[in-house]
């Protein structure tokens, strides 16, 4: 047995488990990576710099990798599901996985939404003791309360000053560029899991409505007010297995999916009205 091989098959062992924060958590991290510089006036990149892939030297701090779908897609928990656009986006920006295959893995992966270790309802959260256990295949409980910890170095007051300075506020009008590269992963990501990543007989979660709630309210920008969220926050998506079966064959209503629809026989201008921006603004805002 070669030793890639080997490797293949030591891993199918491991059983995954996966928290995920919001993409908003980019505030966060940012700050606590000018909070512990050696030195406060070390350079740093701004965070519209940020956007997109990381670069050398970014510390894995970048909207890139707060697309959480790119990197869960990689498990290979939906190879064998119909090609998605963010599989398409995948290959259109990320040179290594244009070519490398991603193999279908046979590990258990228990999925965790950062929220629900904060959660105020004590059933679901002995529920979620009770789930992890399970899975880990453990013999004792989790009586004990989740640990909480503050992280970052403590400096002087002059030296605080200036990383204070240079911490952001993610929501001020200067990082609009930033939270709509944040936002577009962030739906992306929502959408994809919910609909596909959910799909896999190998992937578990504890308290199914309040994690789907949760993921919900990736779609929405935590700085605009309720009048800008997305209507596919609240829509309920039924599973992707009751729409399309193993074999790709379409098995029911698929109609949801559609906003609307410019049909008609050839030459009777749907073209035109397709592109008529001021008969249809829908068609240019992503409605």
């Amino acid at each position: 047995m070669n030793l890639q091989k080997h490797a293949r098959l030591t891993l199918l062992c491991f059983r995954v488990l996966l928290r995920l924060c919001s993409p908003w958590q980019f505030e966060s991290l940012y700050n606590f990576r000018i909070q512990n510089l050696p030195d406060p006036n070390d350079e740093f990149a701004p965070p519209l710099e940020r956007r997109g892939t990381c670069k050398t030297h970014s510390q894995g701090l970048c909207t890139d990798h707060a697309n959480f779908a790119l990197w869960l897609w990689r498990l290979g928990k939906t190879v064998d599901m119909p090609m998605t656009e963010l599989q398409k986006h995948v290959h259109d920006t990320h040179s290594y996985e244009a070519n490398h295959y991603t193999y279908p893995s046979k590990n258990k992966v228990f999925l965790i939404e950062m929220e629900q270790f904060k959660d105020q309802d004590p059933s679901r959260m002995e529920l979620l003791k009770e789930d992890l256990r399970s899975f880990l295949g453990l013999s004792h409980t989790f009586d004990q309360e989740l640990p909480h910890y503050t992280p970052g170095k403590v400096w002087s007051q002059e030296s605080q000053a200036i990383r204070d300075s240079r911490k952001i506020k993610i929501c001020d009008e200067q990082y609009r560029p930033l939270r709509d590269e944040l936002m577009k992963g962030a739906r992306e990501s929502s959408l994809w899991i919910r609909t596909y990543f959910l799909a896999s007989k190998d992937v578990y979660i504890s308290s199914p409505e309040f994690f789907d709630q949760q993921m919900r309210a990736w779609m929405n920008d935590p700085c605009e007010d309720k009048s800008h969220q997305d209507p596919r926050a609240t829509s309920k998506w039924p599973p992707l297995s009751s729409l399309v079966n193993d074999d790709g064959e379409i098995i029911g209503d698929p109609q949801f999916l559609l906003d609307f629809a410019i049909i008609g026989i050839e030459k009777c201008g749907k073209f035109l009205l397709s592109n008529c921006s001021v008969c249809l603004p829908c068609c240019y805002s992503d409605c």
